[in-house]
């Protein structure tokens, strides 16, 4: 078996030599864990109970270093002795593990067909957390997603693009107002908007959900959160 390791990893290298080295891409999406009902069973299986852990990519250009989030937001700033310490690291290849040249983004990860965009969907949530883990999911079901930590950037960001199809806020929020006044400004202004409200402390009347927005509960799983989005969608 090692000679065949050997052999394996020779060829890839003589394979790597044979291609000219592309661009760096700006954002590669980790591969992630998809959530199930319950765990699986059987004698196999190992199990263990820990807290979830946080998962960021080392971007390293030309000795210039960015940490991107899964959805690749940028947090350099948050951790400069990890930036210190990956300064002095040089990339030897920009190619893909299986030795191929790394294209651009859309070529590694797939790209929209042209003339149909992924539809916009704005999270607001002052919980940066909960906010990443509802972006995370959303984009990796196919939909673009900005985010906003309150009502205010909501309200800023909508006034610059004209993309967005649907709102899914947080209720409690810092700020000038919570995510129901913000729904329903929201709705008076960008009427076309679809609404998905969320909250872990109060549940709203249906009425009092502007435009027969919906509404789930926190925690929510991620079925519910996606079952509630395609469903405002398939509707609209």
């Amino acid at each position: 078996m090692s000679r065949i390791v050997k052999r394996s990893a020779s060829q890839m290298v003589k394979a790597g030599r044979s291609r000219r080295d592309a661009p760096l891409p700006q954002f590669v999406r980790p591969q992630l864990s998809q959530p199930v009902e319950k765990p699986p069973s059987g004698p196999q299986w190992l199990h263990e109970i820990k807290l979830d852990g946080y998962r960021m990519a080392a971007r390293i250009d030309n000795g210039r270093v960015q940490l991107l989030t899964r959805t690749g937001l940028d947090w350099t700033a948050k951790y400069p002795g990890a930036i210190a310490a990956l300064a002095g690291i040089r990339p030897r290849a920009r190619r893909s593990d299986d030795g191929r040249s790394v294209g651009t983004l859309s070529e590694l990860m797939g790209s929209t067909p042209m003339g149909q965009p992924k539809p916009v969907i704005l999270v607001v949530e002052d919980d940066e957390l909960l906010r990443l883990h509802a972006a995370g999911l959303l984009e990796e079901n196919g939909f673009g997603v900005v985010e906003a930590e309150n009502a205010d950037a909501a309200l800023k960001l909508l006034e610059t693009r004209d993309d967005v199809r649907l709102l899914f806020t947080d209720i409690q929020m810092p700020g000038s107002c919570n995510g129901m006044e913000l729904a329903r400004q929201v709705h008076a202004r960008w009427p076309r908007i679809l609404l998905v409200i969320t909250s872990g402390q109060i549940k709203p009347a249906e009425a009092e959900i502007p435009d027969h927005g919906h509404f789930i509960g926190k925690p929510y799983r991620a079925k519910d959160l996606l079952g509630e989005v395609n469903d405002m969608m398939g509707k609209a």
